[in-house]
């Protein structure tokens, strides 16, 4: 046995480590720190480039209204007749409660009402909620995908509300240190000063 021989090389591909799946193998948990009771509050804004309702001699503005849904509950804003960009300055917010099992996404649909006739899509979006940071108000502005192209865009804030779930909040993260605190069981020792 020589010991002044180098040691044998790894290969870079033996120093590589595998992808990690954290949540694969938990299909009903979420990713997010989403607990019982959140609740999420939407306001919609406005839409831009909605394009006119039909083409040729039958065009005309869209009578825009933005439906969304979470689930089972549907909300619905306004219509602003008559317009490609609406703004929507009242009765544009809406707070739908937010299951905290399964995989929640947020629905958003624009449409032209029509009175004689059933309304006609201008366009859709959709927001997954696990991808909101709780407690904070996010501005969107999403892209309204429709058939045969087009769509334009709506903007949105939304505030994810509500208890975190323990479960999902990592050590030395701002929702277990809150957690910590309130705990009856917590004092701080005189080393601890928050």
């Amino acid at each position: 046995l020589d010991m002044t021989a180098a040691p044998p090389r790894r290969s870079e591909a033996a120093l590589t480590l595998p992808d990690v799946h954290l949540f694969e193998d938990m299909p009903n948990k979420r990713k997010s720190a989403i607990g019982e009771g959140s609740k999420l509050i939407v306001r919609v804004l406005s839409a831009r480039k909605l394009g006119k309702k039909d083409t040729g001699w039958l065009a005309s503005s869209p009578n825009p209204f933005v439906l969304l849904t979470l689930g089972k509950q549907e909300k619905k804003t306004p219509v602003v007749y008559g317009s490609v960009e609406p703004v929507w300055e009242t009765d544009n917010s809406f707070t739908l409660k937010v299951p905290s099992t399964g995989k929640s996404i947020l629905n958003i649909e624009v449409f032209s009402a029509n009175r004689l006739f059933a309304n006609d899509s201008l366009g859709r979006a959709s927001v997954e909620i696990s991808t909101l940071t709780p407690n904070q108000t996010l501005p969107r502005k999403l892209k309204l995908k429709k058939e045969g192209g087009g769509g334009g865009e709506v903007e949105l804030e939304l505030q994810l509300k509500g208890s975190a779930n323990r479960a999902f909040s990592p050590p030395g993260s701002p929702a277990s240190l809150a957690s910590a605190k309130s705990s009856p069981a917590f004092r701080p020792s005189p080393q601890h000063r928050w």
